[in-house]
C-alpha cells in the first residue's frame, strides 16, 4: 500500500500501476489546465510544488490533452521545486506591504 505521492513516485519506475496513478493525474490536470488557458489566456503554465519531481511521469498526458484541444503553450516546471509558492507568496507580499 502507497501512503503518498513520494512512495508513489519511487513505485513508478517498476510498476505499472503506479505509472497509470501518473497518467490519469496528467489527464485530470490537462482537462483542469485547459479550462484555467482559456478563461485566463496566460503565455505559459508553471507547475510548482512536490508533485513536480514526478512531472516525467504526468506531462506528457496533460500535453496531449491540451493538444488534442488546440492549445500549444509551454507547461514549465518550476526551478524551485516546493519551495516556489512559498517564495512567490513571500514576493507579493513583499511587493504589497505597503497595502497591508
Amino acid at each position: 500500500e502507497v501512503q503518498n505521492v513520494k512512495e508513489l513516485f519511487f513505485c513508478a519506475e517498476e510498476d505499472p500501476l503506479a505509472l497509470m496513478v501518473f497518467s490519469e493525474f496528467g489527464y485530470n490536470l490537462g482537462l483542469f489546465l485547459l479550462e484555467f488557458i482559456h478563461m485566463e489566456q496566460p503565455e505559459a503554465v508553471l507547475l510548482g510544488g512536490n508533485i513536480t519531481r514526478a512531472y516525467h511521469f504526468f506531462i506528457k498526458e496533460a500535453l496531449n490533452v491540451l493538444h488534442i484541444n488546440g492549445i500549444q503553450i509551454p507547461i514549465i516546471q518550476a526551478a524551485l521545486g516546493e519551495d516556489a509558492s512559498i517564495i512567490g507568496a513571500a514576493s507579493l507580499w513583499a511587493d504589497n506591504k505597503e497595502y497591508v
